[in-house]
């Protein structure tokens, strides 16, 4: 009996492949504020939600001080 389902392997593995992504190809420094939180994949692998957050900006593109 198998304790894990593939969705349950593949999410985490999306997850760190879309970190490396925006850690190493993304030029965009608006971008560079994200954590990809989770990533949930249907059954059928078809599609993936993603979940994420990210640090809040000014209007000048700095992070906001607290």
């Amino acid at each position: 009996m198998r304790e894990f389902t593939r969705t349950d392997r593949v999410g985490p593995e999306l997850q760190r492949g879309l970190v490396e992504i925006l850690r190493e190809e993304v030029r965009d420094p608006r971008l560079k504020g994200i954590t990809i939180q989770e990533v949930r994949v249907t059954r059928d692998l078809a599609h993936a939600k993603i979940f994420f957050t990210c640090f809040p900006m000014d209007e000048g593109g700095r992070e906001q001080e607290r």
